[in-house]
């Protein structure tokens, strides 16, 4: 800490400019607005890996397209021509990885891994918390920076008079509820940031608790409060 102070005193200091100071500053205090994890891609780099990407299925892009209007960037359907000089167009291709990295962690589509798969996840939107399966991890550019965004199918709840046959509704502070095993309708759209931990993730067959289907019983306690 000691040393960490005198290298602060150093970069404040109007008159040093000591590259070595700034380099080192740089290390051990980077700037916290920029992502250590953002690739940037040449305009070649950018079309080379969207002739390589596979097209995106219609309903991901209209899906893909609403969020990054939420989230005030206006990126135009690539079908609207002509489009107006420096608009945003939003790419028809995307790459699909298995898994991803965020936070040191891995976290993966639940085709690959069902345990990776498996997050608690904040809604930007609502200021909300919610559990469910990452189902698919789009990767593309965007405005010359390689993006990636995670398709979430949120958790099945039950109807509330199954649910309160377990008894994880009682306990809060076990951070643990049981939903249910079939896929819910419910899509969202993330960013690996958004991601709050992995759950530990119990199947559990059709009778369990006298519930009449298959369920999951999942828990956020990894979590530990970090977020």
């Amino acid at each position: 800490m000691c040393r960490f102070g005198r290298v602060e005193a150093l970069w404040h200091d109007n008159d040093t400019n000591d590259q070595y100071i700034k380099q080192l500053h740089t290390i051990i205090k980077p700037d916290s607005t920029k992502s250590p994890h953002q690739i940037h891609l040449s305009e070649a780099e950018c079309a080379k890996f969207l002739f390589e990407a596979p097209d995106l299925r219609p309903q991901e892009y209209v899906i893909l397209q609403q969020y990054l209007h939420q989230i005030g960037r206006p990126f135009r359907t690539y079908t609207d021509i002509p489009h107006p000089e420096y608009s945003l167009v939003l790419p028809p291709a995307a790459k699909r990885a298995l898994n991803i990295s965020a936070n040191k962690y891995t976290y993966s589509c639940f085709s690959s891994h069902l345990g990776n798969s498996s997050i608690q996840f904040y809604d930007r939107f609502t200021q909300t918390l919610h559990t469910g399966f990452i189902h698919t991890i789009l990767q593309l550019p965007l405005e010359g920076i390689l993006q990636s965004f995670l398709l979430v199918q949120e958790h099945f709840s039950l109807p509330p008079a199954e649910e309160q046959k377990a008894p994880y509704i009682k306990y809060p502070e076990l951070m643990t509820r049981i939903v249910g095993a079939a896929p819910s309708n419910k899509i969202f759209v993330i960013e690996p940031q958004h991601i709050i931990t992995h759950l530990t993730t119990l199947f559990q067959t059709k009778g369990t608790y006298g519930i009449p289907f298959e369920t999951y019983v999942v828990c956020w306690g990894l979590n530990r409060g970090r977020k």
